[in-house]
């Protein structure tokens, strides 16, 4: 991996697992990281262990099924960064019951937060990027 020095990145769904993960090991690359989740405590602690590797992060909370949250999440990053260089869509859900035996009130939420909030994100940032000269989408499925 190419320094992440002086790069941005926004994760969603830092506050555990892959996405914590993630953003750990772009904090250890160098990047400051956006870290972005529903669950402030836990969003929090991912922040308390990026700033414990020396590293810059802040907490955004959004849920990525809320069209307002995402432009907010946009709108946060480049108040406070200036924009960013990386958008890693890693926020997800997957609750049972499953698809078909649950009702689309359930599955639809689902859906909601799994593709339309990535593609919230991507709308929202990518003339971000372009106005940084480019960057990367990573997209978690």
């Amino acid at each position: 991996m190419d320094s992440l020095e002086s790069k941005v990145s926004i994760v969603t769904g830092a506050g555990s697992g892959i996405g914590r993960a993630i953003s750990l090991r772009l904090a250890n690359e160098g990047s400051t990281v956006v870290i972005v989740d529903i669950n402030r405590a836990s969003g929090i602690e991912t922040v308390r262990q990026i700033q414990n590797l020396g590293q810059r992060a802040e907490f955004c909370f959004a849920d990525m099924s809320n069209e307002s949250d995402v432009r907010k999440m946009i709108a946060f990053t480049v108040q406070q960064f200036n924009g960013f260089d990386i958008l890693v869509n890693n926020a997800g859900i997957a609750p049972e019951p499953y698809y078909p035996s649950a009702k689309p009130t359930h599955w639809s939420r689902t859906i909601k937060v799994n593709l339309i909030g990535t593609m919230l994100a991507i709308h929202f940032g990518i003339d971000v990027l372009a106005s940084r000269g480019g960057g990367s989408i990573v997209n978690i499925s």
